[in-house]
């Protein structure tokens, strides 16, 4: 072949290229819909129910217009057209009592096309109702306890033996119209009791009502396994399993409530000298490193750290509030001066801890994006083995991940947990009644409504108390929809309640 002849047929019109539209996501939870979008070449569907109460809707508010009418401006709508016919619509609106008879008949209503036809209705009924009973007790059920549970409903209920279901065909079907998913269990949330938890959010936010933001710390320690290489992938076929490597250490982590102030990484290892470091210690490297025969915490080691930040708290001239849970090394005997240590209840870290609520999830997630990236990077290096590394590696990659953790999702996991104080302390420099102190309350309320559990009547309950006779509904409801607009979007809540709290005053 020359060396100018081309090497493929050209093309008739080379770029530019259109650029590609981005398909919007559906709102969670939202019914499903048959409409279609009006570039693309369209067909005639049946329509779901959700998209006929919307038809209704329609006619209702324009009286005026003939169905030849309705049907054409469904059909063109741009964002997503409905099809359907004069002949169609006219049919639909007889029908209408038994359409709107049907919407709350199920969960899954509004996005079926066709009617839920059953047996035996209120013995469906009945094992849903059993099912949230489970959810509320924080129980999740199986489909062969489904099938045992119905057979005992059609006893209770006197069914027919021949109308009885006697196979476990209609499981699918009964999850599709309930809106039954199989979802796994994580972590240990679900075996505390919430009115312990509730009890102790209470507890602890008067105790951090003394101190500002910048002073609550939070102290926690995980276990790190550095080698392990990656569990799971993609693959073409089913792959043979490699030797996991159950080297650990411990990592202990601290930072205050607002993210300002992370303090450094505390190691604990097995080996004094680890012969990554090359018979250097790992303190000669700039790590904080202890180390002890099960690489985990001790008495000993959290009261030498306890009083190296004791020391540095004095020479700042900083008294801070330092939470940590109920592990037995924690309880030490050593009384520092500008360190309060409060415990948290028994058994409750997973729902008040900060550092239990994401931060340290967050820090394995950035170590494990590094190890990969370095897998790759050995991978391209021709290495055999891509995810062999050493200890020192290891550890500053993971200070690395630490430092890449920002003060936001430090505050955002803060504010998780419920534990803060709604309206803040009160500053040292202006009263509480002082305008600028008191919308900064006000707006961290609705910031907490934002980025919480809260309630729009628990916000609105705290806005009077705060407010008193200065609170008018009317005007503290356009921020309360900027949190509704923005439908679960954290983010986008937070810049717009920002924006607005510069002109929306309280004095």
């Amino acid at each position: 072949m020359a060396p100018d002849q081309p090497t493929r047929k050209p093309r008739k019109l080379p770029g530019p290229y259109k650029p590609r539209v981005k398909k919007a996501k559906p709102k969670p939870n939202a019914p499903k819909t048959s409409a279609q979008p009006s570039r693309a070449k369209m067909r005639r569907v049946n329509l779901t129910l959700h998209d006929w109460m919307t038809v209704f809707a329609f006619v209702d508010e324009h009286p005026d217009m003939t169905q030849q009418e309705v049907a054409n401006h469904f059909g063109s709508l741009h964002d997503g057209a409905l099809l359907f016919t004069q002949e169609t619509l006219s049919r639909k609106l007889k029908q209408r009592p038994e359409l709107t008879k049907r919407v709350d008949e199920t969960p899954n209503a509004l996005s079926s096309k066709r009617p839920h036809v059953v047996t035996r209705p209120d013995v469906e009924r009945a094992l849903f109702l059993w099912v949230k009973h489970m959810e509320e007790k924080g129980e999740h059920v199986s489909g062969p306890m489904l099938v045992v549970k119905r057979q005992r409903f059609e006893e209770q209920f006197g069914v027919p033996r021949d109308e009885r279901l006697q196979s476990d065909s209609w499981v699918s079907s009964f999850c599709m119209n309930f809106k039954l998913k199989e979802y796994q269990r994580h972590g240990e949330a679900g075996s505390v009791d919430p009115a312990a938890v509730e009890k102790e959010r209470q507890r602890v936010r008067k105790i951090l009502e003394r101190y500002e933001p910048r002073d609550r710390f939070n102290f926690d320690e995980t276990g790190f396994f550095p080698y392990a290489p990656p569990d799971r992938g993609l693959a073409t076929k089913q792959m043979s399993g490699k030797k996991k490597d159950k080297f650990r250490i411990s990592v202990g982590v601290a930072c205050n409530a607002d993210g300002s102030e992370k303090l450094p990484l505390f190691f604990i290892g097995r080996s004094k000298r680890p012969k990554a470091f090359k018979g250097k210690t790992p303190g000669e490297k700039g790590f904080y490193y202890r180390n002890n025969a099960k690489a985990w915490m001790t008495k000993v080691i959290f009261e030498e750290w306890i009083k190296q930040l004791d020391v540095e708290m004095r020479r700042s001239n900083q008294h801070i509030l330092l939470l940590v849970d109920g592990f037995s090394a924690h309880y030490i005997a050593y009384k520092p001066r500008n360190i309060q240590i409060e415990f948290f209840a028994p058994n409750l870290t997973s729902h008040v801890q900060p550092c239990d609520a994401g931060i340290i999830r967050c820090l394995k997630a950035h170590y494990r994006r590094a190890f990969c990236e370095r897998a790759i990077n050995l991978d391209e290096a021709e290495q055999r083995d891509i995810y062999k590394i050493n200890i020192y590696e290891a550890m500053w990659m993971i200070r690395e991940g630490w430092d890449e953790i920002t003060s936001e999702t430090i505050e955002h996991c803060w504010n998780h947990t419920q534990i803060q104080p709604l309206p803040g302390p009160v500053s040292t420099t202006s009263k509480p009644d002082e305008p600028s102190s008191l919308q900064a309350c006000v707006w961290n309320i609705i910031r907490t409504f934002a980025t919480t559990s809260m309630t729009m009547p628990e916000a609105q309950e705290k806005l009077k108390e705060l407010l008193k006779d200065r609170y008018k509904e009317e005007e503290w409801m356009a921020a309360f929809d900027i949190v509704f607009r923005a439908e679960e979007d954290v983010d986008r809540a937070l810049e717009e309640i920002n924006a607005r709290a510069s002109f929306l005053s309280v004095a």
